[in-house]
């Protein structure tokens, strides 16, 4: 699928959650690496499990600032997350269990939900939470 490069597109505005973001757009970034060369099914699992329980520290912050700030789409941003934490979840567990070729659908779900979750949704808390007080 080719790497995802960080653009400044991408920034939310927030020193933290950009961070947050740069590292998650290159454990992705590794995993596709990890998935075209088919390398070591463990190493996936690995990075799988890395990105999901680092997406699960970045959403805590993310949410902790939104109900710090009374941020008034707060319901529907933590919904997106429980959605992709879910998802991965279930790639992992479709992963132990032995299904097949699910590489692509993984890496497709990943991009489009970064892309729309990054570029949409979390565009959409920046100002709110700036004018709060967090940079």
């Amino acid at each position: 699928m080719g790497l995802i490069e960080w653009t400044e597109e991408m920034s939310v505005g927030i020193e933290e959650f950009d961070t947050h973001h740069k590292r998650i757009v290159s454990i992705i970034n590794h995993l596709d690496v990890l998935l075209e060369t088919r390398d070591n099914r463990d190493q996936i699992e690995t990075i799988l499990a890395e990105l999901s329980n680092y997406c699960l520290y970045h959403f805590f912050a993310e949410e902790d600032a939104m109900t710090r700030f009374n941020y008034k789409m707060y319901a529907e941003h933590k919904k997106e997350h429980l959605i992709f934490t879910e998802k991965i979840f279930q790639f992992l567990e479709d992963m132990h269990s032995g299904k097949e070729d699910i590489s692509r659908n993984l890496l497709a779900f990943l991009w489009a939900w970064l892309k729309n979750h990054i570029l949409v949704t979390d565009k959409q808390y920046s100002a709110d939470l700036r004018a709060g007080g967090i940079s």
